[in-house]
């Protein structure tokens, strides 16, 4: 009986062609097998949130239409929704395109024989390329617990926002005032030159061992949210309240890395600090 079930599904799914799966219906597929990828666990992140960006648009477009329908023009349509409709930041509308293209060519040509090319876009340079001591401090300073910490750590040790994002109780060493960048819980580190200790500060060891947390679980925990759109909105919201001029948490480690080549640090010595 389970098996003739079984195969009345499959007939039943046979017989529906890709071609005519709604974009919702090829979304939903997607979004599971994203889950299966081997990616990074902030890769995996970073598609699902993209893709969600993406199926918010669809709703929108039209939730019966299929997904054949997604041609050139749907995807300027998706362009204008996301500058004009939601009003995001020229690098968000990017990252989310790059979502799009990603899932695109995930689709093809299962689902879309011929997927539209991406429409022409181009985040505008920035101006602001220093990121001043005082506008990190000030942004520290008005940044809501543990933001604060998480930011006082890219800063002190220029931790990429996935290394410092994942950091545990267990990657801190009081005794020598270090913390630990290694496989944990899922997270992979970039590369294999990645793994690596930093030293810091002993107050902001202490402070960071006080979290309340286990010794495995991530200190900076978002509950089960994408983590990086999650404190990126609680970094503008703190620089806000600071005044100062919008800067990514990239751009902290930046800074950071600016300090040891003035500094005079040997390049190897610099290389470890940053994982290079």
């Amino acid at each position: 009986r389970d098996f003739h079930a079984w195969v009345e599904r499959r007939r039943r799914k046979i017989l529906t062609p890709p071609s005519q799966l709604t974009m919702l219906e090829v979304m939903d597929r997607y979004l599971v097998a994203v889950e299966n990828m081997d990616k990074r666990p902030n890769t995996i992140s970073n598609r699902q949130y993209t893709a969600r960006q993406l199926r918010a648009f669809a709703t929108s477009w039209g939730p019966t239409r299929p997904v054949t329908d997604f041609d050139a023009e749907a995807f300027e349509g998706y362009l204008a929704w996301l500058r004009d409709v939601k009003g995001y930041s020229a690098q968000t509308i990017e990252n989310a395109l790059i979502g799009a293209r990603t899932f695109l060519r995930w689709a093809a040509p299962t689902y879309l024989p011929s997927p539209p090319k991406a429409p022409a876009f181009h985040v505008p340079r920035s101006d602001n390329t220093v990121v001043y001591e005082e506008d990190v401090e000030a942004t520290i300073a008005h940044a809501e617990p543990p933001l604060d910490l998480l930011l006082r750590l890219i800063w002190e040790t220029g931790f990429r926002f996935s290394e410092a994002a994942s950091v545990r109780l267990c990657d801190i060493d009081l005794t020598e005032g270090m913390v630990a960048v290694a496989p944990r819980g899922g997270f992979r580190p970039k590369t294999r030159n990645s793994q690596r200790r930093v030293p810091v500060t002993e107050p902001l060891a202490s402070a960071l061992a006080a979290l309340p947390t286990t010794a495995e679980a991530p200190l900076f925990d978002t509950g089960g949210k994408a983590p990086y759109p999650y404190w990126r909105h609680r970094l503008h919201k703190a620089q806000r309240k600071a005044g100062v001029a919008r800067f990514k948490f990239h751009d902290v480690r930046k800074a950071m890395a600016d300090r040891l080549r003035r500094s005079g640090k040997p390049v190897d010595v610099y290389c470890r600090m940053m994982g290079h």
